[in-house]
């Protein structure tokens, strides 16, 4: 965070990690917090609120200190938007907000868009980048065509990638979409009945019911995807889907990632740039994925690979 120190950086980190732990921990512990009476006097609740406490007070430091600069100086932004200075203030996010809605928005608002995109930014992406990798370690005929396919591409794979390069690269977007298929970076998701639901079955779900979806399960049912379902097969994604709903890696629907694009373009381009330069080879830890679930799934052994310059 821009204008903090590195003491107050980690302490951020390490406050959103711990916080972000003891959810996930709840998330299978639900009668602990049914009764918000009993919850409160739980470590859990002690641990969450520590944890919050400090994440807001950091936000809301830089928050205050974004807004004096711009009451200071109105031309700031702009000057931190276009310096060419690396020791200039880069342009972010909370600048954007500030520079569009700095009138209208309020301290609150800003502190909750940050956090969201603390946790929707957190993971993701590098989870999906090491589970391909590790991926294509482990099956050199697909590594081996997501490379001749960059360097046709490409044509010199040693110049930086394009952002028109990146649809033409088809077959790695197999590739990434397969590994979320099977290792999707937020293996279960929850959502709130906001009214009542009919299924298809004729079962009535109440409204304010908490909903659990299995998108590990949904993406490894041999109903949609096959008696192979357990494997890494890219080619299932040159196809059409089996069901519009059976492969939802970042959510469905309104309430889908609306980061997703975006975080499969700046996949593609850095596993194009990693694939252009190096093989990636099998570690002996990683011969057998062993993945254990903290807000994200991951693997146990820290994704493990070997790299060998091409």
């Amino acid at each position: 965070m821009k204008g903090r120190s590195k003491e107050n950086n980690l302490k951020f980190l390490k406050a959103f990690e711990e916080y972000c732990n003891v959810a996930c921990d709840l998330a299978f512990k639900p009668w602990c917090y049914i009764i918000d009476a009993v919850f409160k006097r739980t470590h859990y609740y002690k641990i969450l609120t520590k944890n919050k406490i400090i994440m807001s007070t950091i936000v809301n430091e830089v928050i205050s200190y974004k807004r004096n600069i711009i009451k200071q100086n109105k031309d700031t932004i702009e000057c931190d938007k276009y310096s060419d200075s690396k020791s200039e203030k880069e342009f972010s996010i909370l600048d954007n907000l500030l520079e569009d809605h700095g009138d209208t928005i309020t301290d609150l608002e800003l502190l909750e868009e940050i956090l969201v995109l603390a946790l929707g930014g957190t993971d993701t992406s590098s989870v999906t980048a090491c589970f391909t990798a590790l991926l294509l370690a482990r099956h050199p005929d697909i590594q081996e065509k997501v490379y001749q396919e960059v360097k046709e591409v490409l044509g010199d794979t040693t110049r930086p990638i394009h952002y028109d390069d990146l649809p033409k690269l088809k077959y790695l977007d197999a590739v990434l979409k397969e590994s979320v298929r099977l290792y999707p970076p937020a293996p279960i998701i929850g959502r709130l009945a906001d009214k009542d639901v009919t299924l298809p079955s004729g079962k009535i779900i109440p409204k304010g019911t908490t909903m659990v979806f299995n998108i590990l399960g949904l993406h490894r049912n041999p109903k949609f995807w096959g008696e192979d379902v357990e494997l890494f097969n890219p080619d299932r994604f040159l196809n059409d889907l089996p069901h519009p709903a059976a492969y939802i890696p970042f959510s469905y629907g309104p309430r889908n990632c609306i980061g997703y694009k975006y975080g499969m373009l700046s996949l593609k381009s850095l596993l194009a740039t990693m694939v252009s330069r190096y093989e990636f080879l099998p570690s002996p830890v990683s011969e057998t994925f062993r993945l254990e679930f903290k807000v994200m799934l991951k693997e146990y052994n820290n994704f493990q690979i070997r790299l060998r310059q091409r």
